[in-house]
Order: C-alpha cells, then sequence, then structure tokens
C-alpha cells in the first residue's frame, strides 16, 4: 500500500507541474501579444491642396510607442506630390526606403496622422498614391492585415491662374529616394550646392511695372509666384535676377535655370535658360500675352543682350504658342 501511495503522489505530483507549466506557457503567450493597430478609413478620394486624416485606434493600450512606417509602394503618383505629419525617415535610420516614421504614443488607444496633396503645376489627371503602413522600428505593435493598405486618389487643382516656377538646384535623388541639390568646388576647396546662388524673379506689365504681389524674391528654392486671372489683360513679362553668387569655383560651371509654367490643371510647359557661373545673369526670359483666361506664353530671352539696369528692353516674341 505504501509504495501504491508513493506511486499516486509522484503521478499526481508530475500531473500538477504540467499544469503549472501549461500556465505559465498561456501567461507567457499573454504577455507577449501584441497590441493591434487599426485604421477606420482606408480609401479616399480628394484634390491636389487638400489633407485627408488617418485615424488609428488600437485594441489595448501599450506602456511604450509603437512605431510604424509609411510608406509608398505603389500607384502613379511619387513621394514627392504628397507630405505628411509622420517624420520623413532617413538613409541611415534603418527604416530602408524613404517613407514617413508614424508613432502611436504610449497608453493611448487612439491617434491620427495627415495625408495632404501638393498642389503642382502639372497637367496630370488624376493620380492613385498607395501605400502601405506596418510596423517599423521598436515593433512594439502589430498594424491589422485589412489596415496596412491605404490608397489615396488625387485629381489635379483646377485654376485659371497661372504658376512659375524657377529653380536652378540642379536636385537629384539617390536611390534611396532622398533629394539633394547638385553641387561644385569652390575656390575655398570646399564642397557648396548650387542653391548657394540665390536667384530671384518678377512680373511686370507692358508699361515695365513691377506687378504687385507678383514677385519671387524670397532667398527659397526654388523660387514661386503666380499670374492671376483677376490681373488686367496685357502682355506680361518674366524678369528673372542673380541676387547674389556663391562661393567663387575652381573651374567654371554651367548653371542652367529651368522656368516652369503651367495653368493649373490644363497645361504645363517649361523653358530653359542656359547661363553659367561667369554670367551675372539680368534679363526677360518668359512673355505672357493674357486675354481673359486664355494665355500665350513666348520665350523672351536673347542671350546676346546685357541688361544693366533691366527695365528696357526689345522683346522678340520666339517660340511663340497659345494655350488654353
Amino acid at each position: 500500500m505504501k509504495k501504491i501511495k508513493l506511486l499516486n503522489f509522484a503521478f499526481f505530483a508530475l500531473l500538477g507541474a504540467l499544469v503549472s507549466c501549461n500556465d505559465d506557457e498561456d501567461a507567457t503567450t499573454q504577455r507577449t501579444v501584441k497590441p493591434v493597430i487599426t485604421a477606420g478609413i482606408v480609401d479616399f478620394t480628394l484634390t491636389e491642396g487638400e489633407t485627408v486624416t488617418i485615424n488609428l485606434t488600437t485594441d489595448k493600450a501599450y506602456q511604450e510607442d509603437m512605431d510604424m512606417k509609411l510608406e509608398l509602394v505603389g500607384g502613379t503618383g511619387s513621394f514627392r506630390d504628397y507630405v505628411s505629419s509622420g517624420d520623413e525617415t532617413i538613409i541611415d535610420d534603418g527604416y530602408g526606403v524613404i517613407g514617413h516614421k508614424i508613432t502611436f504614443p504610449a497608453y493611448t488607444t487612439s491617434m491620427s496622422f495627415d495625408i495632404s496633396a501638393l498642389i503642382d503645376l502639372y497637367a496630370e489627371g488624376t493620380e492613385v498614391f498607395e501605400f502601405r503602413l506596418y510596423s517599423m522600428g521598436n515593433s512594439n505593435g502589430v498594424v491589422s492585415p485589412a489596415s496596412e493598405m491605404i490608397t489615396l486618389t488625387v485629381n489635379d487643382f483646377v485654376s485659371d491662374n497661372v504658376g512659375i516656377q524657377l529653380e536652378w538646384g540642379q536636385t537629384t535623388a539617390d536611390a534611396f529616394g532622398t533629394l539633394h541639390d547638385g553641387e561644385y568646388l569652390g575656390v575655398d576647396d570646399e564642397m557648396h550646392p548650387f542653391t548657394d546662388w540665390d536667384f530671384d524673379f518678377w512680373i511686370e506689365n507692358s508699361s515695365g511695372a513691377v506687378v504687385d504681389g507678383f514677385a519671387a524674391a524670397t532667398g527659397n528654392h526654388p523660387e514661386m509666384s503666380m499670374l492671376s486671372a483677376s490681373a488686367p489683360d496685357d502682355d506680361y513679362y518674366v524678369y528673372v535676377d542673380l541676387w547674389s553668387a556663391g562661393e567663387d569655383p575652381v573651374e567654371r560651371f554651367d548653371h542652367d535655370l529651368k522656368i516652369n509654367i503651367g495653368k493649373y490643371g490644363t497645361w504645363f510647359t517649361t523653358v530653359n535658360i542656359p547661363t553659367s557661373s561667369d554670367d551675372v545673369f539680368s534679363d526677360y526670359v518668359i512673355g505672357i500675352t493674357k486675354s481673359g483666361t486664355t494665355y500665350t506664353v513666348f520665350d523672351a530671352y536673347d542671350p546676346g543682350t546685357i541688361f544693366a539696369s533691366g527695365r528696357s528692353v526689345k522683346r522678340t516674341r520666339i517660340e511663340k504658342n497659345k494655350f488654353l
């Protein structure tokens, strides 16, 4: 009898140990289940210049921030056509190709972030942006599979105004997607961005008076202004001026300027203006004839003409094109 009781005791002890192990395993499993993050709406239609808000919830609060990444993975739009309230990722932060870091704050069960479609001059038609939202960084939470894909259908901003943009930074994108201004070697043996050279432009009417509010002289790159549809019918001229030069280069470089001009959502064209670091550029480059909401755009640049004061010019219409 004693032997049987001893065996029974051993059996129940082993059973208790197994039950205890199962309880420990269940507790461990419960402790390692990550919060699930869900988006309220994942499909939006908007127009350039508008913003959508993506509302996120989680099934339980977590004691630390939860990191996610918003990445453009498909569609016809590009990364530079939108901005997000998240932080743009950088090449050495472990987040892979360029995107935006979205952070779900600790001890909360809801948050939101924005995506804004930028207004540009291009008449692109409707574009689609396909985003993927997924756990990244500390990976404290997981995004519900039904909430991973966010789709934006973006229509052109349409206006009777004409937008004008001047750029000269010779900007390129690396394989990661980050934009970099072109650089040149200065006489100080340092590399300098082309944007250290500050170009401005303004719009004059046929009398040579600067049109109030239509100047682009901010020190920014690119410079941007607009010819309003409410302006009187007239011939208008875009004047480009080198406000200040950067560090002298070791060798002369081509400093090609580019005027992008378009009637929002209707037509767009680019005019290249060749110049170099040897030139103190100051000249009329684009002419615009306005008749109602119909515009005739022509290239008024003559490379053989130098303008010291920049107010009197023989305006020869070259490559005249009519845009409705």
